[in-house]
């Protein structure tokens, strides 16, 4: 998930064709940087509308949605929480994969789990990891 479906995943995939679009709103807030690219310019880029924004976002979410799918049809949540440095998209992003994950639902005959975002954000994982100890 970690390769795909992060925000470091984002940021890459916008590095990997940045230079073919020098007129997206992406290489202007980078300033024609790809290591300045963030996850937070890219999804800000795809809500304001930019054609690459949204190529990349619409990509993101596919690759997110059949992660979520996958979880799905293996384990049959209730709930599927969402952390992390992506989740600061709020429900931009959230209401987006609660649109393309059921997709790739294997028996959409089953109730479909509820998809939220974590109420400690993007701070929830290392809250969680320090607890454990």
């Amino acid at each position: 998930l970690e390769r795909y479906c992060s925000a470091t995943a984002l940021i890459r995939m916008a590095r990997e064709v940045i230079g073919h679009h020098p007129d997206s709103a992406i290489s202007a807030a980078c300033g024609g940087d790809p290591e300045k690219i963030n996850a937070k310019i890219v999804l800000d880029a795809a809500k304001e509308g930019d054609p690459l924004g949204m190529k990349l976002f619409r990509r993101y979410v596919a690759l997110l949605g059949q992660a979520v799918a996958s979880v799905v049809n293996f384990l049959d949540p209730e709930v599927i929480v969402f952390g992390g440095g992506v989740s600061k998209a709020g429900t931009f992003l959230l209401d987006a994969v609660r649109e393309e994950f059921p997709r790739y639902v294997l028996f959409n005959d089953q109730p479909l789990p509820r998809l939220e975002l974590a109420v400690l954000g993007a701070d929830a994982g290392i809250i969680g990891a320090a607890m454990l100890s």
